[in-house]
């Protein structure tokens, strides 16, 4: 099923090639617009997808599971119906195994696949501090007593249930006004639980290996992420000695790459072939939260 899509280009220059961007849990493609712009900006060539998951921003609720595997159809078919297939695919966090699974299934492959600091494994929801975060501001999401009167609610709600602010005050983009009642979430909590329970059980190393074979993938982390355990760290290791896997690590940046370092993003993505046109530009720094997952 089709997907919302924004594009993001070059007003003085029609794009040649295309970048398509997977949002994380939670999100939504705008997340990633101040990012898509300075990309079109410094490469006018390249245009920019934002694509909103199902579930997820302005593609709502769409027919059908809550899995990877349909995350991964609706990109095709979106791709499909839009008559652009993206040269190269990022995707954060949740979206980094949905990019996976759709490169790994698609008749038409990218040339690069780029997974933002998202562990390709399976996760342990015994021990992995990524699934104690994510599963935590759900938790504290499900509490939230809804409708509220006020936005401000819905964050010292939040708040109190042990989000910090800043994801708090982002988390609350998801609220709308329901007139005559209140503030209460545009998602379905329930679907959003079901797409987490699967990304946790999809292994996404065998999609690796497989893809490595005939297209470059990229795996980007952190340096200061708290999503990877040090099996999956050695893991990658190991992979970046195939020929076509190619490990980044960006400095002074968390989970949220695209906010916390966005210049250290730009300079891993220009080492490879599809982003090699990317002029330099200042220093890239966004206001912490900004942008959100």
């Amino acid at each position: 099923m089709s997907l919302h899509v924004a594009r993001v280009t070059n007003a003085d220059e029609a794009p040649s090639r295309w970048l398509a961007v997977v949002h994380g849990i939670l999100g939504c493609g705008g997340n990633w617009r101040t990012f898509a712009r300075t990309l079109v900006q410094r490469d006018p060539g390249l245009g920019v997808l934002l694509l909103d998951l199902r579930h997820h921003g302005r593609s709502g609720a769409l027919d059908g599971a809550c899995t990877m595997a349909a995350c991964a159809l609706d990109l095709e078919d979106t791709f499909t119906a839009q008559g652009v297939w993206p040269g190269a695919i990022a995707g954060h966090s949740f979206g980094g195994k949905v990019v996976l699974d759709w490169a790994h299934r698609s008749e038409r492959p990218p040339q690069e696949v780029w997974v933002l600091d998202s562990p390709p494994g399976l996760r342990n929801h015994g021990s992995d501090p990524g699934e104690l975060l994510i599963g935590g501001v759900l938790r504290a999401m499900e509490r939230v007593p809804t409708p509220a009167a006020e936005r401000s609610e819905v964050i010292d709600s939040l708040i109190h249930g042990g989000v910090p602010r800043g994801v708090a005050a982002w988390l609350s983009t998801n609220l709308r006004l329901e007139p005559g009642k209140g503030y209460g979430w545009r998602l379905d909590l329930e679907a959003i639980r079901a797409l987490l329970v699967d990304y946790f059980q999809l292994d996404g190393w065998p999609m690796v290996d497989a893809l490595a074979q005939q297209l470059h993938v990229h795996l980007v982390r952190g340096a200061q992420s708290d999503r990877w355990t040090e099996q999956e760290l050695a893991r990658v290791g190991s992979a970046g000695l195939a020929p076509n896997v190619h490990e980044h690590v960006v400095a002074e940046a968390g989970h949220w790459l695209h906010v916390d370092n966005p210049s250290g993003l730009l300079e891993a993505m220009r080492r490879s072939a599809f982003f090699a046109g990317l002029q330099d530009g200042p220093r890239m720094r966004l206001r912490p939260g900004s942008e959100g997952q």
